[in-house]
């Protein structure tokens, strides 16, 4: 089905139930949306700086280790190649030639300093210091340090001495911790251990490396890194954001689509539940005429004896009057007792047929106004006593139980369940109902609701059936004996005002109970 067929069917649903889908909606709710897009590129930014920030960082951190480790690999190696020159190309032509190695002497220095600077320059270190096991110097390619004393501070010293190669970067004006730390050139301190024959350490070799070069390198790798990691990940943020915008873009359209459709099935729901209204009001108003027709054929003979008598009273009267016509004497005291007679049965018909009209008086949908319940359940039962035999007995404290209720759909509530109660009691007893029959009202009140019970020993039903009886359109007479809208209606009624119901029975014969609760929003007065 397509989208232009859904619209048209969701517009002929609107006409059908009177709902203009051009109308504005006054309750519409307000759209609130949340700015996905906005967030979106704002911590997508952030994050694509903090990535190429980050990723530069530790890129270029390894990469600087790994060529200081390489620089301190190859000083170890040179140091390595001045070791060994010196022992062949220094100590031992000085031995062979003046039996002792002195560099007090001026000519000996100079050949250790041209051995050792023909390899310094060759592999471009800076500085190459000698000291001996106290840390004194007796060998730098810069001569006024000879004689120096290493400081006590010195830990690549004490590492070395200790057999280990130690380095460092430096930043100095100049070599050797002789000199306090500026901001000069980028150097690599290299202390590597000489060992004996024995392997032990004898001295230990010092060299300065340059490494502004590597530092430049270093920067170098950590722009490129930094700035190819910035640009994959805009990259990525760009098609992200496209992703995201689309995202966003059928969300709206599907936020508004739904909003659309949610409030039409709040215009819906809402005519559902008056025309529910009104068809329930329309069911109560022909339960009533129905019940009205059940008491009419009741009373039909309970209207009929006071009629008779009234009559007769009446034929009487008119013989006398006659009699006394025809000069026969007239007895008025026989006038007297027919007339009160006539008077005592025509206020025993009003009394019924003004009950029948309370019963089936009209008030306006909704509308409610505080009942005087104990005082509804008396006249219903009287006005059911009069077309029924049945005994019916009601139980109530000594003053008004006032609650707000629709009085016509408590009256029919009242009515609809004292019926069935009677019904009950005849199906039980049949035509000994009068004798062993019984039906029972209690009403009380207490905290915040008042309580009315209906109890008759009438046929009973199954327990797992009470859920039912409530149904509408459910019920155990026969055919043709009930319509089952009689206890749905007052299960609706009930659940208008806030109140429940609840039907009880211990099972078929055992009587039944029908339990309402209403709530109680005024105070009763002794």
């Amino acid at each position: 089905m397509t989208e232009q067929e859904r619209n048209s069917i969701e517009e002929q649903a609107d006409e059908r139930v009177g709902i203009d889908p051009r109308a504005p909606r006054e309750d519409a709710p307000v759209e609130r949306r949340f700015p996905l897009t906005r967030y979106f590129v704002l911590t997508s930014f952030l994050t694509t700086l903090v990535i190429a920030v980050g990723t530069a960082f530790i890129a270029s951190y390894q990469v600087e280790q790994d060529l200081l480790e390489r620089a301190r690999d190859q000083a170890v190696r040179v140091i390595g190649h001045i070791e060994s020159d010196i022992r062949t190309r220094f100590i031992e032509p000085t031995m062979a030639e003046y039996g002792d190695v002195n560099l007090d002497e001026p000519e000996q220095y100079d050949k250790l300093n041209a051995v050792v600077q023909r390899v310094a320059e060759s592999f471009d270190l800076k500085n190459i210091y000698v000291f001996d096991r106290d840390g004194v110097i007796y060998y730098s390619t810069i001569r006024e340090h000879v004689g120096a004393r290493v400081p006590e501070g010195n830990r690549l010293f004490r590492e070395a001495l200790a057999g280990n190669i130690a380095s460092a970067v430096r930043r100095r004006g100049a070599p050797l911790d002789l000199q306090p730390e500026s901001g000069g050139t980028a150097l690599l301190e290299t202390y590597v251990p000489v060992r004996g024959p024995d392997g032990s350490v004898i001295n230990v070799i010092e060299s300065y490396q340059n490494i502004d070069q590597l530092q430049r390198e270093v920067q170098s790798a950590r722009l490129r890194v930094a700035f190819y990691a910035f640009l994959g990940t805009t990259i990525l943020f760009l098609v992200l954001i496209g992703i995201v915008m689309r995202a966003d873009k059928l969300i709206s359209d599907q936020t508004e689509a739904l909003i659309d459709r949610n409030q039409k099935l709040t215009d819906l729901s809402k005519h559902l539940e008056a025309e529910v209204e009104r068809r329930t009001h329309e069911l109560i108003e022909k339960e009533k005429l129905a019940s009205i027709g059940v008491l009419a054929a009741g009373l039909a003979h309970e209207v009929n004896n006071p009629m008779a008598t009234i009559a007769s009273c009446a034929e009487g009267l008119v013989s006398r009057l006659e009699a006394a016509k025809s000069g026969e004497e007239l007895r008025t005291e026989e006038f007297d007792r027919y007339l009160r007679l006539i008077a005592d049965e025509s206020f025993r018909v009003k009394h019924i047929t003004q009950s029948l009209l309370d019963f089936s008086r009209q008030k306006p949908v909704g509308s409610r106004e505080r009942v005087d319940v104990l005082g509804v359940v008396n006249d219903t039962v009287e006005l059911i006593g009069v077309a029924d035999p049945v005994p019916i007995e009601v139980h109530g404290p000594g003053h008004e139980v006032l609650t707000p209720v629709e009085a016509t759909d408590f009256r029919q509530l009242v009515f609809n369940i004292t019926q069935n109660a009677v019904d009950a009691v005849h199906e039980q007893f049949d035509g000994a109902a009068v004798q062993q029959g019984r039906v029972e009202w209690t009403i009380s009140n207490g905290n915040g609701f008042v309580e009315l019970v209906c109890r008759d020993n009438g046929i009973g039903f199954e327990p797992d059936r009470a859920r039912q009886l409530l149904q509408p359109f459910y019920t155990t007479k026969p055919p043709g004996k009930g319509t089952g809208l009689g206890l749905a209606l007052c299960h609706s009624m009930v659940d208008r005002h806030g109140g429940r119901i609840v039907l009880e029975s211990a099972g078929p014969g055992k009587g039944s109970e029908v339990r309402i609760e209403f709530p109680l929003e005024v105070e009763n007065e002794e």
